[in-house]
């Protein structure tokens, strides 16, 4: 009765640890899938700083050129008080002004008209403390005197207020460029140097590249448990018997399935894939300009949907890390 009982606790607690694990790595999988791709290539300008009539000029050039690259341009506003001119409740977020194709910055700005200079699209937690709900397209606001309407409210993790600003005295920090193909550097390179403009590039595609990491860690302890399981099992026949067969056919199916899954998700970028294979020095100066962008990205100042990725990022390495953890302890338990 006594090794019954202590039986059913043994596996009453694999069944709870196992569950767990599984919790766990459907909601680091949950918040890898919920990240963005970026939409586009950020680069962040340095030296003289286009003014408005620059930026207008450079659009317009693209606009009149056969083979078009959309761009974004961004105004950093600072901090600015919003108020509401119904019933005049207040509130602060960080101003960002925006000229040229929003959806670069961000895909759910898509429809915000380029020429709308009395629109504006807020967060719904700056609208809920503004406008008393989260539900604030139509309202009105007011910025340093002037009028605004609500056109959108999204589910920003951060404050803000985006605009199309319409003073000649506003300065680019940053520009957002079209991301299709080919070099990403390359095409940012050569659109600043036909635009006069000099910058950095800071992107956050290593931010997919880090959670699909952390949650290839969990799948990959079972397959080599599995795995591991199919050569033991084999070791108990010899190759005269039946047994032996179907658990080296076991074994090779799972390192088959293996093998084509890395052969159609794994894809190495362009960027990585050197001119020469006798240039030894591509791979160390390919991490040393990783390593730099990294820096600059994690300094720099974010968009909002690059701030959403870097919280899901870390969300969903938290969560597939601790279940790729506690597989271990759910061997020994």
């Amino acid at each position: 009765m006594t090794g019954l009982i202590q039986t059913f606790r043994s596996r009453a607690k694999r069944l709870i640890l196992g569950l767990l694990i599984l919790i766990l790595y459907g909601e680091g999988l949950l918040a890898f899938v919920s990240m963005q791709r970026e939409p586009s290539v950020s680069v962040f300008l340095a030296g003289a700083y286009p003014d408005q009539e620059q930026v207008e000029a450079i659009l317009d050039t693209e606009e009149k050129k056969e083979k078009k690259t959309a761009v974004c341009f961004y105004w950093d506003g600072g901090i600015a008080e919003l108020t509401d001119i119904m019933y005049g409740r207040t509130a602060r977020a960080l101003l960002g002004g925006l000229y040229g194709d929003a959806g670069l910055y961000d895909p759910r700005l898509n429809g915000f008209a380029w020429n709308d200079k009395k629109g504006c699209v807020i967060d719904e937690k700056t609208s809920a403390g503004l406008f008393g709900t989260r539900q604030g397209e139509g309202r009105s606001l007011s910025i340093q005197g002037r009028e605004y309407v609500v056109r959108k409210v999204l589910p920003w993790k951060q404050q803000m207020i985006l605009i199309r600003p319409d003073q000649e005295e506003n300065v680019c920090t940053r520009l957002f460029l079209e991301a299709v193909g080919g070099s990403r550097e390359a095409a940012a390179r050569q659109f600043l140097l036909s635009s006069g403009l000099t910058g950095t590039m800071a992107g956050g595609d290593f931010l997919r590249t880090a959670a699909a990491g952390g949650l290839a860690l969990f799948p990959g302890a079972l397959l080599a448990l599995l795995l591991g399981s199919a050569l033991r099992e084999r070791k108990g026949y010899t190759e005269k018997e039946a047994g032996f067969w179907i658990w080296t056919a076991a074994a090779a199916l799972l390192l088959g399935a293996l093998s084509v899954f890395l052969w159609n998700k794994i894809e190495i970028p362009r960027d990585w894939i050197p001119g020469q294979w006798s240039d030894f020095t591509f791979w160390q100066e390919k991490i040393q300009t990783g390593m730099e962008n990294l820096r600059l990205y994690l300094m720099l100042p974010k968009t909002v949907p690059q701030t959403e990725n870097i919280l899901r990022c870390f969300q969903s390495l938290i969560f597939s890390l601790s279940a790729f953890f506690l597989s271990f302890f759910w061997k020994r338990v």
